[in-house]
Formats: structure tokens, sequence, C-alpha cells
């Protein structure tokens, strides 16, 4: 088993205005987390970027910057594998488990472990480190909604959280 970290889309935009994802400090600080513990233990971190000319794309916030050996791949939709290098940069490095993080999570989140899956990957959703914008209007809370995620990704993901990723359970 070869795993890597794949951090999705923690973009500056999603960490204060108005496209500031439900516990925003909370996702920044388990991010750092995840990153100090793969690092330390080898484990490749790969972060996708979206791209698209949207008011919430930006560079991926400066507390959790790519080290210069952490492929970033750009990507235009929710799914982090359509028109990307994402496969490619798997297969180059024999991943077979991904361990995925980020925002947002009923569309790229989502998207992404369901195609990881339907590409025969080993998922791993991290619970506790995916949000999405408490934006005004919406029906259902960002709590539900990352709630309601992690109960249904189960059907394509082992979803633990941060806690039990870097514990090794």
């Amino acid at each position: 088993m070869t795993r890597a970290l794949v951090l999705i889309d923690a973009q500056s935009g999603f960490f204060a205005g108005d496209f500031e994802v439900y516990q925003a400090e909370a996702m920044r600080e388990r991010f750092q987390a995840l990153l100090k513990w793969a690092r330390d233990g080898g484990t490749p971190i790969i972060y996708v970027r979206h791209v698209e000319a949207l008011e919430y794309d930006g560079d991926i916030d400066t507390s959790i910057t790519p080290q210069s050996s952490e492929p970033v791949v750009d990507k235009m939709t929710p799914d982090s594998f359509h028109n990307t290098t994402l496969q490619e940069t798997l297969q180059a490095k024999g991943i077979t488990d991904l361990i995925i993080a980020g925002f947002q999570t009923e569309m790229c989140i989502d998207t992404t472990t369901r195609r990881a899956k339907s590409m025969e990957y080993n998922v791993t959703l991290v619970s506790d480190a995916h949000s999405t914008p408490a934006w005004d209007g919406m029906p259902v809370p960002p709590e539900k909604v990352i709630a309601h995620h992690n109960a249904v990704l189960t059907n394509f993901a082992t979803v633990k959280t941060s806690a039990q990723v870097m514990a090794g359970e």
C-alpha cells in the first residue's frame, strides 16, 4: 500500500470573506496537523487547486503552502480527476490509497471521493477535515451537510477523523 494525502481546494478565499467555510480556523489547524503528519511520515502530499475564474479562487492558503516536492494539480470542475494530471501524478508515485481532505464538502470532496473509488483507489475521507461555506439562504446548515456526506460517503470510503488517520487506526 502506498498512500497519499490529497488536499483539495484549500485556497485562501475559503478561509475568510464571502466564501469562508464553516469552522475555517479549525480546518486550517487540522490541515496543518495532517500535513505535518504526512511530511514527518514520508506520505506524499498532492494539492488540488480550483482555477476556474470564480470569486473564491485563489492560491493555496499561505498557512499550508506546498513544499517544492509536493505537486499542485489544477482543476476546473468538482472532479479532481477530470481533465487534470491527478491520475498521472498518482500513478507515477505508485499511489493506491488516498486520504482526502479539503473543501467543498458537497461538491469537490463528494465528487472526488466517488470518482476515486470508481477508479479503484482505496479511499479514506477525513471526516473532520472537510467543510463548506455557510452561505446565506442555504436550506441545510453546513454542519448537517458535512455530517450527511460523512454518512453517505461510507459507501465509497473509509471515514475516519484526523486523529484516527494520524494514529494509524
